[in-house]
């Protein structure tokens, strides 16, 4: 599945993007940036705040299998990323969709 990649996106999130499109197949959705590198101010040393999007939660063992791969990614490249995994659900209805922090990633998204 090939995306056209916003030329300011660094290539390290774009490897993170394919290595978990790969890896979840069908139940990826899609990536996104939140914190500050979307809301201005970033530091050149600060991590990239990253939301993953699925259409089924996942386990937590394929939780560990895709931080192995983002930590293999962040040490060729780098760079530091801080990756949270929700659900389409989670985002849109019950309990977790109520916590500010989900609020303000549905506001504040932008899509890698």
């Amino acid at each position: 599945m090939a995306h056209e990649v916003n030329p300011s996106v660094h290539p390290a999130v774009v490897e993170l993007r394919e290595m978990l499109q790969r890896e979840l197949s069908d139940r990826f959705v899609r990536l996104y940036h939140s914190g500050s590198r979307v809301e201005g101010g970033a530091d050149p040393e600060f991590d990239y705040d990253l939301v993953c999007i699925t259409t089924l939660p996942l386990t937590r063992d394929e939780e560990e299998y895709l931080l192995e791969r983002q930590l293999d990614i962040q040490m060729d490249r780098g760079v530091l990323f801080d990756l949270y995994y929700y659900c389409e659900e989670e985002l849109h209805g019950g309990v977790t969709s109520l916590s500010p922090f989900v609020q303000r990633i549905n506001e504040k998204l932008v899509r890698v």
